[in-house]
Order: C-alpha cells, then sequence, then structure tokens
C-alpha cells in the first residue's frame, strides 16, 4: 500500500492520518470481509496491513496515534484480529499506560 510507508514517519500527524487511512481503507463498502477472506490474495493484504498496524497500536511514541489505531479496529476485523500472532500486541495494547487506550 502507498499509505503504509508514512506509518513510521517522523511527523505525528502524518503517522496518525495514515494509521487512519489504513484501517479505513480496508473497510471499503462493497463485499464483508468474511467473504473476501475466501480471497487469499485480499486476506493476506489484511493480514499483513493489521499486522503493521499493530505495531503503531503498542509501539508509537504518540498515544493519540496509539489510540487512533486501537479504536480504527472494527468489528469487522474481530477475525483477524483473533490470530495468534496478533494476539499479543492486543495483550499489549491491553497494559498501555493510557487507560483510554486500554479502554478502547
Amino acid at each position: 500500500s502507498l499509505v503504509v510507508p508514512y506509518l513510521e514517519d517522523n511527523d505525528a500527524r502524518i503517522r496518525k492520518s495514515a494509521a487512519f487511512t489504513c484501517s479505513h481503507l480496508l473497510l471499503r463498502p462493497g463485499p464483508s470481509l468474511d467473504r473476501l477472506r475466501k480471497n487469499t490474495t485480499y486476506q493476506d493484504l489484511v493480514c499483513e496491513l493489521l499486522e503493521r498496524l499493530l505495531t503503531v497500536s503498542v509501539a508509537d511514541p504518540d498515544p493519540g496515534i496509539r489510540q487512533t489505531v486501537i479504536e480504527s479496529f472494527d468489528p469487522r476485523f474481530d477475525w483477524y484480529l483473533a490470530q495468534a500472532e496478533n494476539l499479543q500486541s492486543l495483550f499489549v495494547a491491553l497494559n498501555d499506560e493510557v487507560f483510554p487506550i486500554r479502554k478502547a
């Protein structure tokens, strides 16, 4: 994705916009994620982007960005987020130093 490199930009505003954009691009109108899960190419893309977003959600120094990412996880992502490789990051987010991030 063209937006992904901006997740590591030095400017926090750009990282925040990139995180918001990545998650919302995955939720574009059209077939549900359940139906698209059968498409391995799409599934690989979603998994890769969610892994990057999860990394941002626990590693970004700006709590506003971490919160934006966590709050962008729509219930349609649940199947992907429940995969073993993603659970560790979710547990780390549950222990974030900022309460609204833990709550999200």
